[in-house]
């Protein structure tokens, strides 16, 4: 019983964690679309469309909640300074023994995909509102109105995806 207690006793103090972002452990919340300064998504988001759209492109703002990342991989996020989606997505992961870089060129995307014809629709490209804040914005321009497409955010070096949410363009 001593020789037990005496091995979970080193291997918690032995502080071991993956250098890799984990799947589903990001999540996409709280989604609203701006189109030239005003909300397609009620009256509810006026006021943030009012600030953050400025172009005529359909805009679709995500706020990335991070808990589960937090909760669940708290040394990776706090050792490498993940707590925001910017460094989430930008920083580069060092591997603690041999110093160097996991992955070079990291950065994530939007995945979307048709909901009825699972054909993959692209990568859409993310417009970090500001570098230590969880919410960001995507160009929706090019997707088709009143379709139904699952979007996820997947950081493309090493494929790490958040939980998927379906989502369809208005109008």
């Amino acid at each position: 019983m001593k020789k037990i207690l005496f091995l979970l006793v080193c291997i918690a103090s032995f502080n071991i964690y993956s250098v890799e972002r984990p799947d589903l452990a990001l999540d996409i919340q709280h989604q609203f679309v701006c189109k030239s300064g005003k909300s397609l998504s009620g009256n509810k988001y006026k006021s943030a469309c009012r600030k953050l759209s400025k172009t005529a492109d359909s805009m679709l703002f995500m706020y990335i909640d991070m808990k589960d990342a937090l909760l669940f991989h708290n040394q990776l996020v706090s050792e490498e300074g993940l707590g925001s989606v910017y460094s989430w997505c930008k920083r580069e992961l060092v591997d603690p023994t041999s110093g160097l870089p996991t992955r070079i060129g990291v950065d994530c995307v939007i995945h979307a995909t048709d909901k009825k014809n699972p054909i993959h629709k692209g990568q859409l490209a993310i417009n970090y509102i500001r570098p230590n804040s969880n919410l960001i914005g995507i160009n929706i321009s090019y997707l088709d109105s009143n379709v139904e497409y699952y979007l996820e955010l997947v950081e493309v070096t090493s494929s790490s995806k958040s939980k998927r949410i379906l989502f369809k363009k208005p109008l």
